[in-house]
């Protein structure tokens, strides 16, 4: 998937490739989540890595940075309410 992506996008940034480089074609890929964190166990790293997925090849990949907490949702307002219901 990497492949296709370096052929087919539309324009050049220095900035793309550097992030490229640095979160993905650098990096070991898995195919899920699952495979990353049993290779995270098998190195004894829980803890220490922790897994995301990729937004260039959609594979998994390790990292040393702590996941963001998930976002609480807005006090007092419900994701699936629709606003222009009267």
């Amino acid at each position: 998937m990497m492949a296709w992506w370096l052929r087919n996008r539309g324009d050049l940034d220095d900035f793309v490739d550097k992030d490229v480089a640095r979160s993905c074609s650098s990096k070991d890929a898995y195919p899920n989540e699952a495979s990353a964190r049993a290779q995270i166990a098998m190195q004894g790293m829980a803890g220490s890595l922790f897994t995301y997925e990729c937004r260039y090849c959609a594979s998994w990949h390790l990292t040393r940075r702590k996941p963001l907490p998930p976002k609480a949702p807005t006090p007092g307002r419900e994701d699936d309410e629709d606003e222009d219901e009267d």
